[in-house]
């Protein structure tokens, strides 16, 4: 869904920020430009979802860092994740 709708609203580049907000999920998807987007939330188990989901969206250099929250034996924290993709 999120590739559709990056193709559908964003093109190359565009000159506006560009927000997606899931209130019911507390999620937030911030497309930065037509190569990809930005997930927040302050719910790790949303963002594990994502991760388990889409982990081809996470950029090589951002891949340890991530990888290393969600396989942690840390418990549940709500700091929020900045998660990368890249939609190409």
């Amino acid at each position: 869904m999120a590739r559709s709708m990056a193709g559908s609203f964003i093109g190359l580049f565009s000159p506006y920020d560009i927000y997606f907000v899931n209130k019911s999920r507390n999620t937030i998807f911030h497309f930065y430009d037509s190569r990809g987007l930005d997930i927040v939330s302050n719910s790790k188990e949303t963002l594990k979802e994502l991760y388990l989901k889409r982990n081809e969206w996470i950029l090589n250099y951002d891949l340890e860092r991530i990888d290393s929250i969600f396989n942690s034996n840390i418990g549940e924290h709500s700091d929020a994740l900045h998660h990368q993709s890249d939609l190409q």
